[in-house]
């Protein structure tokens, strides 16, 4: 796999340290998918939100989001100085890039999933409230 970083988000350009990966597991997956389908309950509570899992694999530690259209997002999480950050890469030319970079606690699954889904609402446009809000 090819990865590419780019931009000039502080958190990728801390200096010259090479960031470490930090695996995520089927429970971060599974904690993804109950974000994911909370959030469709509470937007539609006639969604069909069985197969939302479906959406979510894990590869080599990354989650990766299919939004459809062929449209993938991937997630890392990376340890740079001491920090972890989950990354969000898209594949552009045929290579992952770096879309954007969240704080983490990668010992939080449910957190690292709360984060992951603003991510996936971010990079797809998509207007994703937090807990309490209306959509609009």
């Amino acid at each position: 796999m090819t990865i590419s970083y780019t931009g000039s988000d502080p958190i990728q350009s801390a200096g010259k340290a090479l960031p470490i990966h930090r695996p995520m597991n089927a429970g971060h997956r599974q904690a993804l998918a109950q974000v994911a389908r909370e959030f469709y309950e509470r937007t539609d509570p006639d969604a069909e939100t069985d197969s939302l899992a479906s959406n979510i694999t894990v590869d080599d530690g990354d989650l990766i989001w299919h939004s459809g259209g062929g449209h993938d997002i991937l997630f890392t999480i990376v340890e740079v100085y001491g920090e972890h950050v989950v990354r969000a890469m898209e594949k552009r030319s045929g290579s992952w890039v770096t879309v954007t970079d969240q704080w983490v606690d990668p010992n939080n699954a449910a957190s690292t999933a709360a984060t992951i889904w603003q991510l996936i609402s971010l990079v797809t446009n998509t207007s994703t409230p937090t807990e309490g809000e209306e959509k609009s």
